[in-house]
């Protein structure tokens, strides 16, 4: 089954200046949609039904990632640990998987790495505690079997960004 993914730039989550100077090793930020269409995107779709409040700071926390993603560093470098930290580790398919996150105030941004330098980011949620329930760990684990399950089957794919 098909993995479709779309690259998170400012303007995709309506910032209108520039995108950061790409450097040398840049990652590449994106997110997974449910079908070949940018506007299916499940994380964009998670911050629209936010609050005000967090939906503004996981804006924010999105805008640093693709700031962070241009360096080419690890994401955990621009943060400290209590910000951004592994939140999950489980095994699939003979490896450890693990799932980050990044911390914006009671927001959380979940991704975890992909091949060729990806940063897939998962789900963004308000969170008024660190410890995730064993439902968000599952819907986690989900998504990142998803991935992997695709990407053996060569079945990663772009959507098209809106114009």
């Amino acid at each position: 089954m098909a993995y479709h993914l779309r690259t998170l730039t400012r303007r995709s989550i309506g910032i209108s200046k520039p995108d950061p100077a790409v450097g040398v090793g840049a990652r590449k930020l994106v997110a997974w949609c449910t079908e070949n269409d940018a506007e299916k995107c499940q994380l964009l779709g998670q911050i629209a039904e936010l609050e005000l409040l967090p939906r503004k700071a996981a804006v924010l926390a999105i805008d640093k990632l693709i700031q962070v993603a241009a360096s080419g560093l690890p994401v955990a470098e621009f943060y400290d640990e209590k910000s951004c930290h592994k939140t999950h580790s489980f095994d699939y398919k003979g490896k450890t998987r693990d799932i980050w996150r990044v911390r914006k105030s009671d927001v959380r941004v979940t991704f975890f790495y992909g091949h060729d330098k990806l940063i897939v980011l998962t789900h963004a949620f308000a969170k008024y505690k660190d410890k995730l329930t064993r439902a968000q760990e599952r819907e986690l684990e989900d998504a990142v079997k998803a991935f992997i399950d695709a990407e053996t089957a060569q079945q990663l794919l772009y959507v098209e960004e809106p114009k």
